[in-house]
C-alpha cells in the first residue's frame, strides 16, 4: 500500500515539474515573440490580449507550436487570422 502511495506522489510530482516547465517554456516564447516580432509587440501592449497569451489555455498551446508560430512569422494572412482569433475571445472572456 505505501508503495502503491509512494508511486503515485513520483506521478504527481512528475507532471507537476512537466507542466511547471511548459509553462516556462511558453513564458520565453512570449518573451521571445515580443522581442523579435514586432505584430507580435504590437498585439502584447494591448492588456486585452496580454492576458489572453498570459491565461488562456489554447492560446499558450497555440504559442507553444513551432510550425503555426513559423506560419504566422512568415503569413501576414495567418496573422490577420490569429488577430481576428483574438478578438473573438477577448469578446468571449469579457462576456
Amino acid at each position: 500500500m505505501l508503495e502503491l502511495l509512494v508511486g503515485l506522489l513520483d506521478v504527481f510530482l512528475t507532471f507537476r515539474e512537466d507542466a511547471e516547465a511548459r509553462e516556462r517554456r511558453i513564458d520565453r516564447r512570449i518573451k521571445k515573440l515580443v522581442k523579435e516580432q514586432e505584430w507580435f509587440d504590437l498585439l502584447y501592449e494591448d492588456e486585452r490580449y496580454r492576458n489572453l497569451f498570459h491565461s488562456n489555455v489554447q492560446v499558450r498551446e497555440k504559442l507553444l507550436d513551432r510550425k503555426y508560430m513559423r506560419t504566422l512569422e512568415q503569413s501576414v494572412h495567418e496573422r490577420q487570422l490569429f488577430q481576428c482569433e483574438m478578438d473573438e475571445l477577448v469578446l468571449l472572456v469579457q462576456k
